[in-house]
């Protein structure tokens, strides 16, 4: 398995999850930082450290000092985040996957940024 096919399995499983309803999404953004910490250290890919601080970023929504703590705005960006992943096409190659981060991390400085003007 590649180091892009490693990280879409387990960004498609972590987006699964988050859209299936059934758990919170801060819990699945917890465990999925945890697994791409392990999947970076044994693939040093951008790709997945990138996706590891997406992650960070989501669960720090609701637990960072400092931060929002909002679960509502966690919820949202998690499903953002997720739904956007799965559309995705080529989803597997690795330079699809960088284009995807960088354009993800406007997006989710745009969503906070929306959230603290409105709260």
């Amino acid at each position: 398995m590649t180091r892009s096919e490693a990280l879409a399995r387990v960004m498609d499983k972590a987006a699964q999850r988050v859209l299936s309803g059934i758990e919170r999404p801060y819990d699945v953004a917890l465990e999925t930082a945890g697994e791409l910490v392990y999947l970076d250290s044994e693939s040093e890919s951008t790709s997945s450290w990138t996706a590891y601080l997406h992650w960070s970023q989501i669960s720090d929504l609701v637990d960072a000092p400092g931060g929002p703590e909002s679960e509502e705005l966690c919820n949202s960006v998690a499903v953002e985040f997720s739904r956007t992943w799965l559309t995705l096409a080529d989803r597997r190659e690795e330079l699809k996957q960088k284009a995807f981060m960088t354009e993800f991390d406007h997006v989710f400085r745009e969503r906070v940024s929306q959230y603290l003007a409105t709260h």
